[in-house]
C-alpha cells in the first residue's frame, strides 16, 4: 500500500482518516500528502471521497484569520484588525524610511524597505527586543530600530496587522477560543521551529487541540554512496542518465534529484534532463515531460505577464524600441496570430527607421501605413484616447491596468497552455491586489502605480502546479517530508556544505547568535547542515551523493559531512546509453542514409534580377555562402535602432554634405576662391541641408539636439577636408553620386560612385569617402577583401589614372589610394612603386586587367549557384552573421588565420 511518497505514510493516512488536520511545511508536501491520501483511497475500492483537509502553514494561518474574520461578521462584532498583506507592508516600510531618513535619504529605499521588513519578521519570529538591538552600538542596528518604533506606531495608530504579529494575535484568540482549533492537528515537514511558531503551536494544545509533531527516522535501513562527477555538468549529465535507466528498468519508480545551487544549473539540468528523458523535446515534440523541475521564477520573466507589463508601458506615451519590437512579436495581444506577416514587416521598417525609442503616436502612423495590421492600429488608436488622472487609489490604477490589458486583447487570441493559463491568472490576482495599498499609499501618480505593479510581479515566484512526474528535482529544503525510491543529491561540496553564515542586515550578529536565528553563525549552519544531511541520507532505499571535482578553475572536494561514505565510480551506476536526437536518428535510420555534399544553388535566371551591386562581389570574394545566403536568400540581420543616428547613419550623411558642397563649388578653384570665413559658411550650409533631408525621413533619429550636434559635428569635418582638397593639384569634379550600369561577366550591376575628378590632363580620379579605417591591400587579391573601388575602375576605364579612399575619419583625414603616376594627392602613390602587387600585374595597365579577370571570375561563379562554405580567413566568420545557416562550427577543416593588415 505504501507509495513512498512521505515520512510516516501509515500514520498521516491514519490521521487523515480520523478527521484530523494536516499541516505541512510547503506546498510540495502538501501535494505529496494529498495524492498519497488518493492513492490509498483509489486502492480500497473507493471512487469518491471528501477531499482531506491538508494545509501548508501558511495556509493555515489565513484559514484561521478568515475563520475570525467570518465570526465577527457573523456575531456583529467588531471586524478584527486590518490585515496588511506581505506587499503592503513593505510598502508602509519603505514610506517610514523616506520619511524618516534625512540628510539626502538612502540611494535605494525600495532595497531597505526589504531588508527592514525581514529583519522585522525574525524580530518577531525570534523574540528579539528592539530595545536591545537599538542598544548595541551599531548605526545600522540604531536606525532600524528607529525605522521599526514608527513603523510599530503607525501600524497601531491605523489598525494594521502585519504577518509578523499576525501569528501572536491569533495564538491569543485561540487560546481564548475566540478561533476554534481543530481537534486534532498533525505537524510535518519542518527540520526546526521559531520560537514563535512553537508558541502558536502551544497555543493550540491549550485550546485542546490534539498536536502531534512528525520528524523523520533516520534510523533506516537503505544504501548511501558517494559519486565523484569531473564538474557540474557531468554531474547533471550524470544524474539525468541514471534516471533515464532506472525508470527504463521499473517505469513506477519514484526518483528524486536534489541540487544545492538549483537557482544557479537549473537550465543546463533542464537541458540535461531534456536529453535523457525526453529527447525528442528538442525538435518540438509536445510530449509531457516525465520530471518536475522545481525552482520557480519571477513572475514577471513568464513571457505572457512580461508581454502585459511591457504594454502598459505605452501608456507613458513614449516607450523604447525593444518595447515596442516585442508587443509586434508578441502572441499575447489582440490578432497576433493573424496579423503576424504583417507585424513582422512592420518591425522591420521600424528597425530600419534606427530610432532608440518612439512615441505612441509615431506607432500609430507607422501602423496605419502597414497593410495587414488593422487590429493592432485600432487597438494602439484607442490607447491614445486614454485620459490618465494625476493621482489616483492603486484600485482605481488596477481597474484601469485591467481595461487596457482588455482592449488590446491580452492574453492573445489563441489557446493557453496550462502554465500559460496560471501565470495569467497569477497576473490578475496580482494587478487585483493593489487595492491592499490603498491604505497605505493614498492617492499615487501613474509611473509610479505601474513601477508598484512591475515590482510586484518581479518579487512574486511563479511555480505552475504540475503532473505527477516519476522524476523529482527539488532544492534541499523542498525534501522535507519526502520519501522517494531513488535520491541523488547533487552538488555537496566543501565550498558549499555547510554554507557560510550569511546573519540578516540590520540586527546585530551577536544577538541573532543569542536567539538562535538560522545562519547567523557557523555553529548554527554546521548543526543545520547535519539535520539536513542526515534528513537526506534516509529519504530513500538508494541514495547517492555527488560532487564535482573542479568548479571553473578551482579543485572540489566532498563535505566533510560526507567523508565516512562508501564511494562508488560512475562506470558502476545504472547509466542509460543515449544518444541526441540528431544521432539516434541517424543510428535508427541509418540504412536511408547518405552523404550528399551540396555546395551550389539554382543558377540565376536569364530574367531573374540582381541586387547588392559591389557588396554582391564583396560577399562572393569573402565566402560563397555569405554571397548566396545574402543576396539570393535575402538572409540579412536585423538592424538595430540607437539612440541617435549609428555610424552608418553618420556615413551617409557626410556623403550628403560632400555631395551639397561639390555641387556648389564644381572644382577647385572656386575653393581657392573661399577665403576662411565663406569656406566656414559653405561647411555650415551643407551641413544644415544634409542634416535637414535626414530629418525629414527620419524624425524619431534626429531629434531637435541630435540635429543640432550632428550639424556641428559635419560642419567640421567639411571644414577640415576642405583644406584636404585645397592642398591639392588642380582638379575639377565631374561627377557626385552618379549611378553607373556595371556589365561583369553575366551580372548586370547597379554602382553609385561618390566622386570622379578630372585632372588638368584629362586623367580621371575615382573617389569613394570612407568613415572608417582602410587600407590598400583589401584590392590586390583574387579574392578581393574591398573591391568596391577597382570595380569602379572596371566599369569606369576612360582615361583612369587614379582610384582613392578619403578618409573622413577624425585626426586621419587623408587621401590613400593607386594612381599611373605621382601627383595625383598626397597619400596617394604611384601603381609602379607599390610594394604589394599582385602577379602578372606589373604595371597600371596590368592591374586593370586583372581586375577584370579576378571579378569576372567571381560574377561568374555566383550566378552558376556557386554556395561552398569557403571563407577566405577566420575574420569572416568572426564578421559573418550565417554561421546558423552554413554551420561552418560542424566542419572538420580548420579555417586559416587572417595576416596583419596593411
Amino acid at each position: 500500500m505504501a507509495t513512498n511518497r512521505i515520512w510516516h505514510e501509515a500514520r498521516v493516512l491514519a490521521a487523515l482518516e480520523a478527521g484530523a488536520c494536516v499541516i505541512t511545511s510547503g506546498e510540495r508536501l502538501a501535494r505529496a500528502v494529498r495524492l498519497a491520501h488518493a492513492a490509498a483511497r483509489a486502492a480500497s475500492g473507493a471512487q469518491v471521497w471528501e477531499r482531506p483537509e491538508v494545509l501548508t502553514y501558511s495556509g493555515f494561518i489565513n484559514r484561521l484569520y478568515e475563520t475570525a474574520m467570518a465570526a465577527s461578521l457573523q456575531a456583529g462584532i467588531a471586524p478584527p484588525p486590518k490585515r496588511l498583506s506581505e506587499p503592503a507592508a513593505e510598502v508602509a516600510w519603505e514610506e517610514v524610511i523616506r520619511s524618516t531618513t534625512h540628510d539626502g535619504g538612502l540611494l535605494q529605499p525600495a532595497a531597505a524597505a526589504q531588508e527592514a521588513q525581514r529583519a522585522w519578521n525574525l524580530c518577531s519570529a525570534y523574540r528579539i527586543p528592539l530595545e536591545r538591538i537599538a542598544a548595541a552600538g551599531d548605526e545600522d542596528a540604531r536606525q532600524f530600530a528607529l525605522w521599526a518604533e514608527h513603523f510599530r506606531c503607525r501600524s497601531r495608530t491605523e489598525g494594521w496587522l502585519e504577518d509578523a504579529r499576525l501569528m501572536d494575535w491569533l495564538a491569543t484568540r485561540v487560546r481564548d477560543r475566540s478561533i476554534p482549533a481543530p481537534a486534532a492537528t498533525l505537524i510535518a515537514g519542518f527540520d526546526e521551529f521559531a520560537p514563535q511558531q512553537a508558541e502558536f503551536l502551544e497555543s493550540l494544545r491549550v485550546a485542546g487541540s490534539r498536536v502531534e509533531v512528525l520528524k523523520p527516522s533516520v534510523q533506516v535501513e537503505n544504501t548511501v554512496r558517494g559519486v565523484d562527477c569531473a564538474d557540474a555538468e557531468e554531474e547533471g549529465r550524470a544524474a539525468a542518465r541514471w534516471a533515464r535507466a532506472l525508470l527504463d528498468r521499473e517505469p513506477a519508480v519514484r526518483i528524486g534529484i536534489v541540487v544545492e545551487d538549483l537557482d544557479g544549473c537549473r537550465d543546463a539540468l533542464a537541458r540535461a534532463l531534456d536529453d535523457a528523458l525526453c529527447p525528442g523535446a528538442s525538435a518540438g515534440d509536445p510530449a509531457a515531460r516525465p520530471y518536475e523541475l522545481s525552482l520557480g521564477q519571477p513572475l514577471a520573466a513568464v513571457p505572457a505577464v512580461h508581454a502585459a507589463c511591457t504594454a502598459l508601458e505605452l501608456l507613458r506615451g513614449r516607450v523604447s524600441f525593444a518595447t515596442a519590437s516585442l508587443l509586434l512579436r508578441t502572441p499575447f495581444i489582440v490578432a497576433a496570430e493573424g496579423e503576424c506577416a504583417a507585424r513582422a514587416r512592420l518591425e522591420l521598417q521600424l528597425r530600419a527607421r534606427q530610432s532608440g525609442e518612439l512615441s505612441l503616436e509615431a506607432l500609430v502612423h507607422h501602423a496605419a501605413h502597414q497593410a495587414g495590421v488593422a487590429r493592432l492600429h485600432a487597438a494602439l488608436g484607442a490607447l491614445i484616447a486614454v485620459r490618465l488622472p494625476a493621482r489616483q487609489a492603486p484600485s482605481a490604477w488596477a481597474a484601469l491596468f485591467r481595461d487596457v490589458l482588455t482592449g488590446l486583447g491580452w492574453p492573445g487570441e489563441r489557446g493557453l497552455d496550462s502554465a500559460e493559463y496560471q501565470a495569467v491568472t497569477a497576473f490578475h490576482e496580482l494587478n487585483e491586489g493593489l487595492v491592499r495599498l490603498d491604505a497605505v499609499l493614498g492617492a499615487i501618480a501613474f509611473g509610479e502605480a505601474l513601477t508598484r505593479l512591475k515590482r510586484l510581479a518581479g518579487g512574486s515566484l511563479f511555480q505552475p502546479a504540475g503532473e505527477d512526474a516519476p522524476v523529482q528535482v527539488m532544492g534541499l529544503l523542498e525534501t522535507s517530508g519526502l520519501r522517494f525510491d531513488h535520491l541523488w543529491v547533487m552538488g555537496l561540496s566543501d565550498e558549499t556544505w555547510p554554507a557560510s553564515p550569511r546573519p540578516a542586515p540590520f540586527i546585530p550578529p551577536r544577538l541573532q547568535r543569542e536567539h538562535g536565528v538560522p545562519h547567523s553563525s557557523a555553529a548554527l549552519e554546521l548543526a543545520f547542515a547535519q539535520r539536513v544531511t542526515e534528513r537526506l541520507q534516509a529519504s530513500a532505499g538508494q541514495v547517492l551523493v555527488s560532487t564535482p571535482a573542479q568548479e571553473g578553475d578551482a579543485k572540489r572536494r566532498p563535505s566533510p559531512l560526507l567523508a565516512a561514505l562508501e564511494q562508488v565510480r560512475l562506470q558502476e551506476l545504472p547509466q542509460a546509453g543515449l544518444l541526441s536526437y540528431r544521432r539516434r536518428l541517424q543510428a535508427e535510420h541509418a540504412a536511408a542514409l547518405e552523404s550528399y555534399i551540396d555546395e551550389r544553388g539554382p543558377a540565376l535566371a536569364a530574367a531573374e534580377g540582381v541586387w547588392g551591386g559591389t557588396q554582391l562581389i564583396r560577399s562572393q570574394g569573402a565566402c560563397p555562402f555569405q554571397a548566396f545566403g545574402r543576396f539570393r536568400l535575402g538572409a540579412e540581420p536585423l538592424q538595430e535602432p540607437g539612440l541617435g543616428p549609428d555610424a552608418g547613419e553618420r556615413g551617409h550623411l557626410a556623403h550628403l554634405a560632400l555631395e551639397a558642397l561639390w555641387s556648389q563649388l564644381e572644382d577647385q578653384a572656386a575653393l581657392l576662391a573661399l577665403d576662411v570665413a565663406a569656406r566656414r559658411t559653405l561647411a555650415e550650409r551643407c551641413a544644415s541641408q544634409a542634416v535637414a533631408e535626414r530629418t525629414r525621413k527620419l524624425p524619431e533619429v534626429y531629434t531637435r539636439r541630435v540635429a543640432e550636434l550632428e550639424r556641428g559635428r559635419l560642419t567640421e569635418l567639411l571644414g577640415t577636408w576642405l583644406e584636404q582638397d585645397a592642398a591639392r593639384p588642380p582638379f575639377k569634379v565631374m561627377e557626385r553620386e552618379a549611378k553607373h550600369r556595371l556589365g561583369l561577366g553575366p551580372l548586370d550591376l547597379t554602382t553609385r560612385v561618390d566622386r570622379i575628378d578630372e585632372l588638368p590632363d584629362g586623367g580621371r580620379v575615382i573617389v569613394d569617402y570612407k568613415t572608417g579605417r582602410v587600407n590598400l591591400k583589401g584590392w590586390l587579391d583574387a579574392r578581393p577583401d574591398d573591391p568596391q573601388l577597382p570595380l569602379y575602375a572596371v566599369g569606369n576605364p576612360t582615361r583612369l589614372a587614379g582610384l582613392a579612399y578619403a578618409s573622413l575619419l577624425p585626426g586621419e583625414m587623408r587621401y590613400l589610394g593607386l594612381a599611373e603616376r605621382e601627383g595625383v594627392a598626397d597619400g596617394v602613390m604611384a601603381y609602379a612603386g607599390y610594394r604589394f602587387k599582385p602577379e602578372a600585374a606589373a604595371d597600371w595597365p596590368a592591374l586593370l586587367g586583372f581586375w577584370r579577370r579576378t571579378l569576372a571570375a567571381l560574377a561568374e561563379d555566383y550566378a552558376a549557384g556557386d554556395a561552398r562554405v569557403a571563407p577566405k580567413s577566420a575574420d569572416t566568420c568572426r564578421h559573418c552573421h550565417l554561421a546558423m545557416l552554413c554551420r561552418i562550427h560542424e566542419l572538420a577543416r580548420p579555417v586559416e588565420e587572417s595576416g596583419d593588415d596593411d
